[in-house]
């Protein structure tokens, strides 16, 4: 009896094994093997601007992590609605990434094209920039002097942007609003196009990232007389914020990485891994830290809550501006 209880006691045993095995290797089989090809990286402005230098780095850093070649496409028009259009029709197969930014948030407020960031699977947030204001070198030399000049002549001063309804156009039609006076907007490839035409005298300002700013300040072509955060950027520890100076003008753009939505969870979060691993690393620090751009991430609900947030801000924002 006692033979026969120990016999059927091995055979469960045994079965659990085999049952345990042949699980585990479903499970396996069932992974995703990803990548097995090169992937496709819709960048929505042109080269040479702080979103497309940023998303070259991502990409390069990547390649070595994931082992296939990131291509990096440059898609532009409709202030990034085309790219992101683009990339909301492409297959969900973790093949076509897309990089998010703020814009993507402001497509449905702004009256242009319709794309809505609920069209994506939003994988991590890696940086935040805020807006600046820069003027030429032979400009006012503080924001009180050049707010005087500006409302003494509206409809003189012209501010360059990187496209209608982007977050510089936005961050300018704020800063005419809270001072009480009008500018001629003029749009620009991308935020540092904007910033050399202001460097080169060709306008009298721009609200673009401080990043994007910072090489022709430093070269003594540009001046920044505020940037647009809460508090001051320690990036920029000697530009005063516009709070400090009494505009309560706060504005800037995150970038993060983004698949169609449908995109199976687990290619979701290989790509989030390699992306955590590049955001850790010494390699992309020391490269922000030497273009000035902020770091910060963001993903999984904290991603969604933040996006969520941003646009209903946003929905209430553009009840008291309107784009023209």
């Amino acid at each position: 009896m006692k033979k026969v209880m120990f016999l059927r006691a091995l055979l469960v045993v045994m079965c659990l094994g085999f049952c345990l095995v042949f699980l585990s290797q479903s499970a396996v089989s069932a992974a995703p093997a990803y990548p097995e090809r090169d992937i496709r990286f819709i960048i929505s402005w042109s080269a040479g601007g702080g979103t497309d230098v940023v998303g070259r780095q991502i990409a390069s850093q990547m390649e070595k992590i994931l082992g296939v070649n990131i291509i990096v496409d440059n898609i532009l028009g409709g202030s990034g609605a085309v790219g992101f259009k683009v990339g909301a029709d492409s297959p969900a197969d973790g093949y076509t990434w897309i990089m998010g930014a703020t814009p993507m948030l402001l497509q449905k407020h702004n009256g242009g094209t319709f794309v809505d960031y609920a069209l994506f699977d939003h994988i991590a947030i890696f940086n935040a920039d805020p807006a600046s204001l820069i003027v030429p070198k032979n400009s006012s030399n503080t924001l009180a002097e050049f707010v005087e000049y500006a409302v003494a002549n509206p409809g003189r001063l012209t501010c360059a942007n990187s496209g209608v309804g982007n977050t510089w156009h936005v961050t300018g039609i704020q800063f005419e609003k809270l001072i009480g006076t009008s500018f001629i907007h003029v749009p620009y490839a991308n935020g540092l196009d904007a910033a050399v035409a202001v460097a080169g005298g060709h306008v009298d300002l721009s609200t673009v990232s401080a990043a994007e700013a910072a090489t022709l300040v430093e070269t003594g072509e540009a001046k920044f007389l505020a940037i647009a955060s809460e508090e001051r950027d320690p990036s920029f520890p000697d530009v005063p914020t516009f709070r400090e100076q009494g505009i309560d003008l706060v504005n800037g753009t995150c970038r993060w990485v983004a698949v169609p939505t449908g995109t199976d969870p687990q290619i979701i979060g290989i790509i989030e891994d390699a992306l955590k691993q590049v955001y850790e690393s010494e390699e992309f620090r020391t490269f922000m830290r030497n273009g000035k751009f902020g770091v910060q991430w963001k993903s999984g609900e904290e991603l969604q809550t933040f996006l969520d947030e941003s646009d209903a801000e946003y929905a209430v924002l553009f009840e008291t501006i309107s784009i023209e």
